[in-house]
């Protein structure tokens, strides 16, 4: 596909809270509808899993482009929208198309370079994930064209109050006792850095990006009820298929089985009662002016 056709989206990869990302959709597609007053020949910016969804929430004939690192992914956005009856548009080296979508591999931390001039940018769940995620926001700002939009919705350091998802985030921050001394001790410091490092790039977002010549929209901490059979649920969710799937990775299942029991011991009926709790998100909202300031 060429980057350079009219109306042309493109994507960033996030992870899969499907239903929690079902109820932000509607919240985070509303903040830059009408907000996209791009040239016509600039490239739109989207989630790379958000395929389908992006192209059913435009249906102006706008062109999607979904980046994810995984192959894998990117095959099954397409798969997706080709079984939706989307048509895939085709790739960057064959021109401009008339299709609607199509995911590509790609590096969501390098938007500017693969697609300059974007209209829009748009990720949901994954900008915590990536490395200096606060240089990755401004160069998905640099990505846009004057007069693009971008909606972005991360989870923050301080996601709730008291809940089983700070509890799990506190027993994972805490050092590491010192009789531990071995490989997934040095692991475990490792990720204990990587807390510290998130919270130092949370204190400059959206200023770095803000000092691109855009402005702020909206910086809001969007909250929903997350609901569990039970809190066996969650530690499964989250260890197989969510933030501390990492962890369980690198660390080894000795060092998780030992983490559950101490994150279980606040649970009288684990595998019986029903959780429910309330994680903040936060929604960034950023506006390219259409002249340098």
């Amino acid at each position: 596909m060429d980057a350079t056709h009219p109306e042309t989206l493109l994507g960033a990869k996030a992870p899969c809270w499907v239903d929690t990302r079902t109820r932000l959709w509607p919240r985070q597609v509303y903040s830059i509808h009408g907000r996209m007053h791009s040239q016509a020949d600039e490239v739109q910016a989207f989630a790379g899993h958000e395929l389908l969804m992006l192209a059913e929430s435009f249906p102006d004939g706008r062109h999607i482009i979904g980046i994810d690192l995984a192959e894998g992914m990117v095959d099954l956005a397409n798969a997706r929208c080709a079984e939706a009856g989307i048509r895939l548009a085709a790739p960057r080296s064959h021109g401009p198309s008339s299709d609607r979508a199509r995911a590509v591999v790609g590096n969501a931390c390098d938007l500017e370079t693969q697609f300059p001039g974007a209209a829009g940018v748009f990720s949901l769940f994954g900008l915590q994930q990536l490395p200096d995620a606060h240089l990755a926001l401004a160069n998905w700002v640099r990505a846009l064209a004057p007069g693009g939009s971008l909606a972005v919705t991360f989870w923050p350091s301080d996601i709730e109050d008291k809940g089983p998802w700070q509890r799990l985030a506190d027993l994972t921050t805490n050092k590491p006792k010192a009789q531990a001394v071995s490989r997934q001790t040095v692991l475990a410091k490792l990720l204990v850095s990587h807390a510290a490092q998130k919270a130092s790039w949370e204190e400059q977002v959206p200023g770095v990006a803000l000092g691109l010549g855009a402005v702020l929209v909206a910086d809001e901490r969007p909250s929903f009820a997350m609901h569990w059979a039970c809190i066996q649920e969650f530690w499964q969710v989250m260890t197989k298929a969510g933030p501390w799937h990492a962890r369980s990775l690198q660390m080894g299942e000795d060092h998780m089985s030992a983490l559950k029991q101490d994150f279980l011991a606040e649970y009288t009926n684990s595998d019986t009662d029903s959780v429910v709790h309330h994680p903040r998100a936060r929604l960034i909202v950023i506006q390219k002016v259409k002249a340098a300031l």
